[in-house]
């Protein structure tokens, strides 16, 4: 991934979202990444949202609609996170 960024955006992370216009032009992005398919992006493009402000027009669309890392802030948020969407798998089936 660090090469990726390296080679696409000058070794400047920001590269990766400075200039999107919209929420599925940032997932697009992200899913170009080496190892990043659709789940993996949705859930880093909610990272990006939740802890750094990244919000170009759409970003709520791409988000995932499961419960996910993005809204961890605390051991205490990981484990309810983690029960959260064991529940949420669960109810999937």
């Amino acid at each position: 991934m660090a090469n990726f960024i390296v080679d696409e955006y000058g070794g400047d992370p920001s590269g990766l979202w400075n200039g999107v216009d919209s929420g599925a032009e940032l997932l697009d992005r992200i899913k170009k990444m080496p190892g990043f398919g659709d789940y993996k992006a949705r859930v880093y493009a909610a990272v990006l949202a939740q802890h750094f402000g990244v919000r170009p027009e759409g970003w709520d669309d791409v988000l995932p609609e499961w419960p996910n890392i993005s809204e961890v802030h605390s051991e205490a948020d990981r484990a309810e996170m983690k029960e959260r969407k064991k529940a949420w798998k669960t109810a999937q089936k």
